[in-house]
C-alpha cells in the first residue's frame, strides 16, 4: 500500500501491463478500456488494524478517471469505509469472494450458503452489456444474507419481490389479525420499527423468509374503537444497506377493520 492490490477486467492482451511500476501498468490496462477496481482495502495484509484508508495516490486515479470501483465486500468481510468512498466518489460497488480452495472448503452451499458476488443490473448477458451497467454504476454487493447497493437499485429489488396477499384485515378489540407477505426472494428480509393508529399495531421486529410466505401479526387493544383503520407501518430492513451501516427505509401499508367483539 499503496495503492494495494487492483483487478482489470475486458483487457484485449495483459501482455503490456508486465512494467516495472504500477502507474504503467494503470495506463495500459486504462488505454484498452479496461475496468479496474481496488480489492479488498482492509485487508490485514495491507492494513494491520483492518480499517480501510484512502490515499493520495486513490485521488489521484480516480481524477485521472482510472479506479473505478471497489470491493465493498470480500470473502466475509464488509467495508462500511469503502461503502463510503462508492457513494461520495461515484464508484462502483463490487463484491467478491476471492476464493483460492475449492469452494466447498469455504461455503457451505449444501445448507444454502454461497460465496459473495456482485449483481450487476444489466440489460442482457452479454459482455457488453455487463461493461455499460459496470460502467452506469448499477451493481449490489450481494454476501450471506447482506445486500449493499444504492437506494435506487435495492429499493426496487425489495418492492418487487413482496407480495402483501392479505391487504386487508379485520380483527375485534383485544385481538389478533395475521397479514400475509410472500417473500419471491433468495433473501431474507430482517424488518425493524412498526406503527400504531387508533389502538392498532404491527410488530417491531419483522423476519421474511427467503422464497416463503410469513405471518406480520396486527393486534388492537382493548380499547381499540370498531371502524376502519389505514395502518403505515415503517420498517428498516437492516441487512438491504444503501449507506454505511444503514438500512433501506420502507412503509408497509395494512388496512384493518376492527369490529365490535360479538356478546
Amino acid at each position: 500500500m499503496p495503492p494495494g492490490h487492483l483487478n482489470a477486467i475486458f483487457l484485449r492482451t495483459s501482455k503490456p501491463l508486465e512494467t516495472k511500476t504500477w502507474r504503467d501498468a494503470l495506463k495500459a490496462a486504462h488505454e484498452q478500456g479496461g475496468f479496474i477496481f481496488w480489492n479488498h482495502p482492509g485487508w490485514t495484509g495491507q492494513q494491520p488494524d483492518g480499517v480501510a484508508k484512502w490515499y493520495p495516490e486513490h485521488t489521484e486515479l480516480v481524477e485521472a478517471g482510472i479506479l473505478q470501483g471497489i470491493e465493498v465486500i470480500n470473502s466475509r468481510e464488509y467495508y462500511p469505509e469503502a461503502h463510503r468512498w462508492c457513494l461520495d466518489k461515484n464508484l462502483v460497488i463490487i463484491s467478491n469472494s476471492d476464493i483460492h480452495a475449492p469452494l466447498n472448503l469455504d461455503y457451505l452451499v449444501r445448507q444454502g450458503d454461497h460465496r459473495p458476488m456482485t449483481l450487476v443490473f444489466a440489460k442482457d448477458a452479454s459482455r457488453d452489456s455487463i461493461r455499460e451497467a459496470l460502467l452506469a454504476r448499477r451493481t449490489a454487493a450481494y454476501s450471506g444474507n447482506l445486500l449493499v447497493g444504492r437506494e435506487e437499485f435495492l429499493r426496487p429489488a425489495f418492492e418487487r419481490s413482496l407480495q402483501v396477499l392479505t391487504p386487508t384485515v379485520t380483527l375485534t378489540p383485544g385481538g389478533r389479525a395475521y397479514v400475509q407477505i410472500r417473500n419471491d426472494s433468495e433473501v431474507r428480509f430482517e424488518l425493524t420499527g412498526g406503527g400504531s393508529a387508533n389502538g392498532v399495531s404491527g410488530p417491531t421486529e419483522v423476519f421474511l423468509s427467503a422464497e416463503r410466505t410469513s405471518l406480520l401479526p396486527i393486534r388492537a387493544s382493548k380499547t381499540a374503537s370498531p371502524g376502519v383503520v389505514r395502518l403505515e407501518l415503517g420498517y428498516t430492513v437492516g441487512n438491504l444497506l444503501v449507506e454505511p451501516d444503514v438500512g433501506l427505509p420502507i412503509e408497509l401499508s395494512v388496512e384493518v377493520e376492527v369490529v365490535a367483539a360479538e356478546e
